[in-house]
């Protein structure tokens, strides 16, 4: 196996899955904060209550570093369980504009009716803008950029994302 062959079989796709999970954690703390209209660092505590409850609250820089590993852990794991869902599903890297947002309706689904109800953190008051929102940014900023991502990942030989013109 030549050395670009490896990269591309190997290493290609967890950059590029990596980096759509960096991105897409990003995008969804930018949005939490923008939307709460609070600190980055208050978002990665109320993070970390899932682990440590209320306490997340008082334990400075340290819970927030604690928020920001589990946040960017849990959008690793939805991007790489998509990625691999692909191999036995493969209408989901076929039809990423189908799939994408129905995966994003999923995982805030889940996020919301079983991870949240079974984690430390208080239960949060129902406000219908953030989840109306919620869902939107899930679908369209989750969901979707993962299919497409992954897609991407899958295609052998190609360093460009699918229909990128390239000179």
């Amino acid at each position: 196996m030549s050395p670009m062959s490896w990269f591309q079989s190997a290493i290609r796709p967890s950059l590029v899955l990596l980096g759509t999970a960096v991105v897409l954690g990003t995008l969804d703390l930018v949005f939490a904060c923008t939307y709460w209209n609070v600190r980055p660092s208050r978002i990665l505590q109320g993070i970390a209550a899932g682990w440590l409850g209320g306490q997340a609250f008082r334990g400075g820089s340290a819970t927030a570093w604690l928020g920001a590993l589990l946040h960017y852990a849990m959008m690793w794991a939805m991007v790489g369980t998509f990625y691999a869902a692909r191999r036995w599903v493969p209408v989901l890297t076929r039809k990423p504009w189908l799939s994408g947002p129905l995966y994003g309706l999923l995982l805030y689904l889940v996020m919301n009716l079983i991870v949240l109800p079974l984690s430390a953190a208080a239960r949060p008051p129902f406000v219908a803008g953030w989840v109306l929102s919620s869902v939107a940014v899930h679908v369209l900023l989750v969901g979707l950029p993962i299919a497409w991502a992954s897609r991407w990942a899958a295609q052998p030989g190609s360093l460009v994302p699918p229909g990128s013109a390239v000179s």
